[in-house]
């Protein structure tokens, strides 16, 4: 039998978790537009505009770096929902901690443009694993020799130093200091959303990006 003082400890938990099952019920029942206005910060009316000239029609465009649990954790995420499937969420990189980072960002730009390893799983793995330097026998392991040389090449290139420094530029003048970060329509989300918040956020409508 539980004591008078028991119980109402009890029924007090009890209440608090309902309360907290309906919060976050009614959290993910509101639009989209609503979720990223309540996490995140608005991006400023000609920032916006001169970002999304340089942007593909998207749901969300994410800044990550490979060195940081966090991104990766956000790309999995990201991996799991059916906006994977298509070109609705754009990747950028933001290498904010050091080479290391700067060499999987080349890296990741460079498997984009050679159409190499689509799954960020293996960006994910080879991220993990570089600590000290980019570890190119992972790289070799999970793309194969050939694709790795490709890659080798690809990331002293050009292109891919081009592209790393225009994903800078929108980073900053977007005002992105954190590694991952998201902008969701007009908003700027920084931080790694809740997987649940994350799914929510991604059903916003092509309109909203306009």
């Amino acid at each position: 039998m539980l004591g008078r003082k028991q119980f109402l400890n009890y029924a007090i938990g009890v209440a608090a978790l309902c309360v907290l099952c309906l919060g976050a019920a009614a959290f993910q029942r509101r639009s989209p537009r609503a979720i990223a206005a309540s996490i995140g910060s608005r991006i400023a009316d000609g920032d916006l505009r001169t970002f999304l000239g340089t942007e593909r029609a998207s749901i969300a465009t994410v800044f990550v770096d490979l060195t940081c649990p966090h991104s990766r954790q956000l790309l999995l995420d990201i991996e799991k929902t059916e906006h994977a499937r298509g070109n609705y969420v754009q990747l950028r990189y933001v290498p904010l901690n050091d080479e290391v980072a700067r060499e999987l960002a080349l890296l990741g730009i460079c498997t984009r443009q050679l159409s190499i390893g689509q799954s960020v799983g293996r960006l994910v793995a080879i991220g993990s694993l570089s600590t000290t330097r980019l570890d190119w026998v992972a790289v070799d392991s999970l793309f194969g020799r050939g694709p790795t040389m490709r890659l080798k090449e690809c990331a002293a290139g050009r292109y891919a130093q081009s592209q790393l420094g225009t994903d800078l530029r929108l980073a900053y003048q977007i005002g992105v200091v954190r590694s991952p970060s998201l902008i969701v329509g007009s908003y700027l989300i920084q931080g790694r959303p809740p997987a649940p918040v994350l799914r929510s956020l991604l059903k916003v409508d092509q309109a909203l990006l306009r």
